[in-house]
Order: structure tokens, then C-alpha cells, then sequence
């Protein structure tokens, strides 16, 4: 059944929740040309079934609210797919800061897009590491993060000044007002998303709002 899949280059699984099969791992295996994969919200998926995903043509990955997945399987992706540009995490419950740093040690020049949104794992010391490394990256969600603090925000602004184009901080309730308004004005920023947080004042977000409609005319 898995025959026939080396043409393959994109793949849409999302949502498929019986991918535990040592059948998935034998069709990464036999897909060496696949560039995009999308396996978000397959509740069942663990470490076991992603085990042969190893790819040097792999540029997109989704793998966001799998709450089976952990850091071991990033780490391990990380590892054998070096080209991964887009990567999205999103939601999965265990994955924290040791799959920032292989994350960062790995990927640092071919990474552009990450999510990290509602990792609860994932602290400052792990965005740190990848806004260092990862030199490229344009698109950082951080959505929901309990642990980032105005840290993140200063290490951003020393790191990532020059490339990062999208920030989404909704929900980030332990950051300061000033460290998200001078991440806008000293980044080149085209989309920053402060919903909800709560030290940033509502005076704050409407500035942001009337200066993002002003840089995207």
C-alpha cells in the first residue's frame, strides 16, 4: 500500500486520528522526495509513527495539537531534515525547551516560520536560543505562552531586529508595555499581535493597530 510514493512532494493528513501503524513510518520511509507535510490535530500520533521521518527535501511541517508527540521526535526531526523552513508545534502539551535548542543548533540557517503558540514548556532561555541561531527567521507565534517575559521581547529586538516580520504574543500576560512597543518600533515588523495581553494598555494596542494599517498602505 505504501508503494509508489517517491513522486509524492506534498502531503495533507490533519485531523486523521489512526496513524499509530508501523505502516506510516515504512511510508516516510518510501517518500524521499516529500517537501511538505501537514499531520496537525491527529490526537493518536506518538514518537513511534514519526520515527522514519527523515528527509533531506522536507521544507514544511506541521505537526501542531498532537499531544502525543515530544521533544524527542522534534529533536529527531530537527536532526535528519536540515532544509525545514516552516515548522509548526502549536499545542503539542510536552514539547519545551530541549526541542528549542536542537531546534536552534540544527535548523539556524534554513528556518524562517516557527509556531511555539500554548507550549507551557517552552520558557525565555528556549526562544533565546532560537532567536539567536536561527538567523533567517521572518514568523514567530509565542501565542499563549505562559512562561515568556519581556526577556524574550529584548533578546528579539537584539537578535532578530533586522528579519522578523510577524510576531504573535496574544495572550502573553507577563509582558510589559514598553518592551512591546519597542519591539515594533525597532523591528521591521509588518504583523504584531498583542490580544489580550494584559500589561500592554488599550491606548498601547490602538497605537499599533492605526501604525500596522499605516505600514501596510
Amino acid at each position: 500500500a505504501c508503494d509508489g510514493l517517491a513522486d509524492l512532494r506534498t502531503v495533507s493528513l490533519s485531523g486523521c486520528s489512526s496513524l499509530l501503524s508501523p505502516a506510516v513510518r515504512k511510508a516516510w520511509e518510501r517518500a524521499p522526495n516529500l517537501e511538505s507535510l501537514d499531520v496537525s490535530h491527529c490526537h493518536r500520533l506518538t514518537d513511534e509513527a514519526l520515527s522514519g521521518l527523515s528527509s533531506a527535501t522536507l521544507t514544511a511541517l506541521r505537526l501542531s495539537y498532537c499531544p502525543k508527540v515530544t521533544d524527542s521526535s522534534v529533536c529527531a526531526i530537527a536532526r535528519a531534515c536540515p532544509r525545514l523552513r516552516r515548522l509548526d508545534v502549536a499545542g503539542c502539551s510536552t514539547i519545551g525547551d530541549k526541542a528549542c535548542k536542537v531546534i536552534a543548533a540544527r535548523l539556524r540557517t534554513s528556518l524562517t516560520q516557527l509556531d511555539l503558540s500554548f507550549l507551557d514548556g517552552v520558557s525565555d532561555d528556549g526562544v533565546e536560543l532560537i532567536a539567536t541561531h536561527c538567523t533567517h527567521l521572518q514568523s514567530l507565534s509565542l501565542e499563549q505562552n505562559g512562561q515568556i517575559t519581556d526577556r524574550t521581547l529584548h533578546t528579539l529586538v537584539d537578535r532578530c531586529g533586522t528579519v522578523l516580520r510577524d510576531l504573535n504574543l496574544a495572550f502573553c500576560h507577563n509582558l510589559g508595555e514598553t518592551s512591546v512597543l519597542k519591539v515594533y518600533t525597532s523591528c521591521k515588523l509588518r504583523n504584531l499581535n498583542v490580544t489580550q495581553c494584559r500589561g500592554v494598555s488599550m491606548q498601547a494596542r490602538f497605537f499599533l493597530m492605526a501604525s500596522s494599517r499605516g505600514k501596510q498602505g
